[in-house]
């Protein structure tokens, strides 16, 4: 029904009317004459846009209520990665100073290696120079000890004090005494006087220490047979020294005779060819039994000079 057909203007306001009404009661019948079947159809078509009009909505809503609280949350998130992305740029920052200062310490550290790998070099020219310095000095020491211990021997471990003894040339100290052992051969007086000009005298052996040390000297020679400075010449028997001290019967060393038929000790005072018999005593190595023997005086043989040696406390 259409609003303008029934309230529209009336000329004839009796006849119109019903001319009116009759209208609208058979446009109501052509209505009412639709099947109904259309009906449904537009009213389910009408249903159908309104459910998907409000599915639509519905989907807009969410839509709307997801895409807010996504940015929301989006922004959180960003707002986070900001304020990390500031925080890490700040510690790269900080990473770049460091490593730039690192290089650096680096650069330092690499000067100071190659200056220590120079000083390093030098220091092992130099420990090896001292060493060989040192070998040298020790070497020098040991020489020295020796020379020292030669001459200047130590007295008491418990109290190291050297006595230093000095001879002349060819003469070899020992104890507080200066030996000479001549190569030259003279009679025993001669040999005596021989002694004397130089200052000493024909050996006087007053130990087992001197005599050891003299037959050890006297063994390494080619001729074994020494003159000593002990004689019987002004009483048979009675022996004296060349300073006219008496024999020490407890420091005798006298030798024994290797003759097949004589094993007996000196002296024997043989006389043989000589009526004055044998007077003078030597020190001989060249028999079986070394030791002293009396012989001779005229005969001819090397001598043992004796001297007191130069003492010097150090």
């Amino acid at each position: 029904m259409e609003p303008d057909g029934v309230y529209c203007s009336l000329e004839k306001p009796t006849e119109d009317l019903y001319a009116t009404i009759a209208e609208t009661k058979e446009k109501r019948e052509e209505h009412q004459a639709v099947p109904s079947n259309t009906v449904k159809k537009k009213t389910f078509a009408v249903w159908v846009s309104l459910v998907f009009l409000c599915a639509v909505i519905l989907a807009a809503f969410l839509s709307l209520i997801v895409y807010f609280v996504t940015g929301v949350k989006y922004k959180e998130n960003e707002e986070k990665l900001q304020n990390t992305l500031f925080v890490t740029n700040e510690e790269l920052k900080l990473l770049h100073k460091n490593l730039s200062e690192v290089k650096t310490e680096y650069t330092v550290l690499i000067q100071n290696h190659t200056t220590l790998l120079s000083h390093n070099m030098e220091l092992t020219q130099n420990i090896s120079e001292l060493q060989l310095r040192y070998s040298a000095l020790q070497g020098n020491h040991t020489a020295m000890t020796t020379s020292l211990d030669k001459y200047c021997s130590i007295q008491r471990a418990s109290m190291p004090e050297r006595k230093c003894v000095f001879c002349p040339e060819s003469w070899v100290p020992f104890n507080t005494n200066c030996y000479y052992f001549a190569n030259d051969t003279k009679t025993w007086a001669d040999s005596r006087d021989n002694c004397t000009s130089m200052g000493g005298h024909l050996v006087i052996i007053e130990s087992q220490e001197e005599q050891n040390f003299l037959l050890n000297k006297t063994r390494s020679k080619t001729v074994k047979s020494h003159w000593i400075g002990l004689t019987d010449q002004k009483a048979k028997g009675q022996y004296l020294w060349v300073d006219n001290r008496p024999l020490n019967q407890s420091n005798k060393f006298w030798g024994r005779r290797d003759n097949k038929n004589d094993q007996g000790f000196e002296p024997d005072n043989f006389k043989g060819d000589y009526s004055e018999g044998q007077n003078c005593v030597h020190i001989d190595t060249n028999t079986l039994f070394n030791g002293w023997y009396d012989v001779w005086c005229g005969e001819i043989k090397q001598r043992i000079c004796e001297a007191a040696a130069a003492l010097i406390h150090i």
